[in-house]
């Protein structure tokens, strides 16, 4: 297979992957809400099945580690189609201990995201030269935000039909279904992709000198990540519970952060190329952090929105400069443990800052979620300030 045609089948993969993620996972928690979770739990259930599919995910690795990643990718994605085949058919039944029910879905379907991603840079680093990376990125990124944005809308209208009185179960399972489908979709398409023989193995002894190696960045980022997920989690909730807004004005929210990021990916091929990706990933970290603060502020829905698009620009800023830190900057043999590494921060970090922020919410502050905010906007500005001279690869 020539460049061009991979090129096109993994754009292609892209929109339908990131269809998905509009269409069905930035609907998780309002599906939450809309089985009976409280507005803490749905804010829960957006972090904590996330450390479930990591230990899932060493379970899976150590066990079938001579597998390709050509082959692993595939499968994982037919993991996710079932777990989102499992909630369309949810939707209509009262299932007891739903919490520890959508736990354990939810669980299943981040295994296929987080087990597959380090796999999936890896076999793209062996088909794309570093010539072709940053357009690649910056292309790719472009496209996963216009699939993600197109999902969301087509959720939210269909969400909104409820206002028709038709049964908002029947709409989630509609959505769900139409995910699985572009799940196998995103399946047949992973294999078409040229194979090759890549095994998924992660050598443990290499990832704890990476750790090592990295540790000023690693423990950095992981207090920055904690103060985002303070309050990342809560804010579906706070949106459909507190400020009461429709399915379709939740849609338009949450289309700002994803028109955000679109632009970014526009903006950054026009400015000098050979900007490092560390100061991408810096100052998009760096706008980003105080946002937060102006929620409780927007008093009207469009105010929602334009805050929400800022902070597109800003963690499409965070979200380029990161990639192309782990395609460029890192060599070829630590990409996949070291890929591995920044998840298990990362999902661990946000799992703790979800509780942490349930705990404040329950306990300390009783639910008020402008001030959980406003504290974690501050603490998030004071976090990221640790990155600046923090370095992340070869520069």
């Amino acid at each position: 297979m020539d460049k061009k045609a991979f090129f096109r089948l993994s754009l292609l993969e892209a929109f339908f992957t990131s269809f998905v993620v509009g269409l069905a996972e930035t609907y998780f928690p309002a599906f939450s809400l809309s089985k009976g979770a409280s507005s803490i739990e749905a804010g829960v259930l957006v972090s904590a099945p996330l450390i479930i599919a990591l230990l899932m995910k060493w379970v899976l690795l150590k066990k079938f580690k001579s597998v390709t990643v050509s082959v692993w990718v595939p499968a994982l994605a037919v993991i996710q189609l079932l777990a989102l085949v499992f909630l369309a058919f949810s939707s209509h039944f009262a299932i007891p201990g739903i919490f520890i029910v959508l736990l354990l879905v939810y669980s299943v379907y981040w295994l296929g995201h987080f087990a597959s991603l380090p796999a999936w840079n890896r076999w793209v680093f062996d088909l794309i030269s570093m010539e072709q990376s940053q357009r690649y990125f910056s292309l790719r990124t472009r496209i996963v935000q216009m699939g993600i944005v197109t999902g969301l809308i087509l959720g939210g209208y269909g969400l909104h039909l409820n206002i028709l009185h038709w049964p908002i179960a029947d709409l989630f399972f509609a959505m769900f279904l139409i995910s699985a489908l572009l799940k196998f979709f995103s399946y047949k398409l992973f294999s078409q992709h040229p194979q090759v023989s890549t095994p998924i193995r992660l050598d443990i002894v290499h990832a704890r000198h990476l750790l090592l190696k990295y540790k000023p960045f690693l423990s950095s980022f992981s207090f920055f990540n904690l103060s985002v997920f303070l309050s990342a989690s809560y804010v579906v909730s706070f949106l459909l519970v507190e400020r009461h807004l429709t399915y379709e004005q939740f849609m338009w929210v949450m289309a700002g952060l994803f028109f955000g990021k679109i632009a970014m990916t526009i903006i950054i091929p026009r400015i000098e190329s050979n900007i490092s990706p560390y100061k991408l990933l810096y100052y998009g970290g760096l706008f980003a952090a105080p946002l937060p603060i102006l929620w409780p502020f927007c008093n009207e829905v469009w105010m929602l929105f334009v805050v929400h698009v800022f902070s597109g620009l800003a963690w499409g800023a965070w979200e380029v400069g990161l990639s192309l830190c782990f395609f460029k900057n890192l060599p070829s043999h630590e990409k996949m443990e070291m890929i591995s590494i920044y998840n298990m921060v990362g999902i661990s970090t946000q799992v703790v800052g979800t509780l942490v922020g349930a705990f404040l919410l329950k306990y300390i502050i009783g639910e008020n979620y402008e001030i959980l905010f406003v504290m974690s906007g501050v603490i998030r500005l004071l976090c990221v300030l640790q990155l600046r001279k923090k370095t992340f690869g070869v520069l």
